[in-house]
């Protein structure tokens, strides 16, 4: 099952996993190769706690889930729609990302990383191994994207094996090192791998990880600790056009 409820402005219908969805299957398999990685780092990483991140295996169900959804949209009628996770604040009118321009057959929207983004190489994917590079995952520095913010084509996402992808990616990627275990992640690199094919670059001021140093203007920031600061910067750029 699901709770439903929509929002304003924008018309989208906002989804929380619980029950059943939790034990889907395809989302425990996430669940099992995101702690398989997680023992194996905490295997080789002799004591060196820095990147631990035992709450992911814990939060997959919930974390996939965002790749799960779309025949439950579709179902609802829905054939777009926008996920943003939780620790971004949007301020600008979501629309505008709404009416960004998708290829051909793409599922997924996703904004670009800017090369002053202090993240944008904290994964360093190895491009140089062959399932990486199987996926279209060829060019660090050309397809870094977050999935943090993701525009959605639901029948697109529904025609292709996309959660598929990521859990065969999964398979592979908890067992030898790929990027940078510093990183603390898992489904951000196993998602920005097995969906390169599928991904429609987009303006990046759409998921601004380090906003200040380097937009003018971000329409959505995307960084826990940022959130104030964000806030504060916008509302006085706000007051000096006034």
């Amino acid at each position: 099952g699901f709770d439903a409820a929509a929002t304003v402005d924008v018309e989208l219908t906002v989804l929380h996993p619980v029950g059943d969805w939790l034990e889907h299957e395809e989302l425990r398999r996430a669940r099992a190769y995101t702690r398989a990685y997680l023992q194996r780092m905490q295997a080789e990483q002799d004591g060196d706690t820095r990147g631990d991140r035992p709450d992911l295996a814990v939060y997959a169900p919930q974390n996939w889930f965002r790749f799960a959804a779309a025949s439950t949209l579709v179902s609802l009628g829905i054939r777009k729609a926008v996920y943003l996770d939780t620790d971004t604040v949007a301020l600008a009118s979501l629309q505008g990302l709404f009416a960004a321009r998708m290829r051909p057959g793409k599922a997924f929207g996703a904004a670009v990383r800017c090369l002053k983004d202090v993240y944008r190489n904290s994964e360093s994917i190895d491009t140089r191994d062959t399932d990486v590079r199987r996926h279209g995952f060829v060019d660090q520095q050309l397809q870094t994207a977050n999935a943090g913010v993701l525009l959605m084509d639901l029948a697109a996402i529904c025609r292709h094996p996309v959660l598929g992808d990521m859990l065969d990616f999964a398979a592979v990627a908890s067992a030898k090192n790929l990027w940078n275990r510093l990183s603390g992640t898992f489904g951000q690199p196993v998602a920005e791998v097995a969906l390169a094919r599928n991904i429609t670059l987009v303006d990046p001021r759409w998921n601004c990880r380090n906003p200040a140093s380097f937009f003018p203007h971000c329409f959505i920031v995307h960084r826990k600790k940022r959130m104030q600061e964000a806030l504060e910067w916008e509302a006085s750029l706000t007051s000096s056009a006034e």
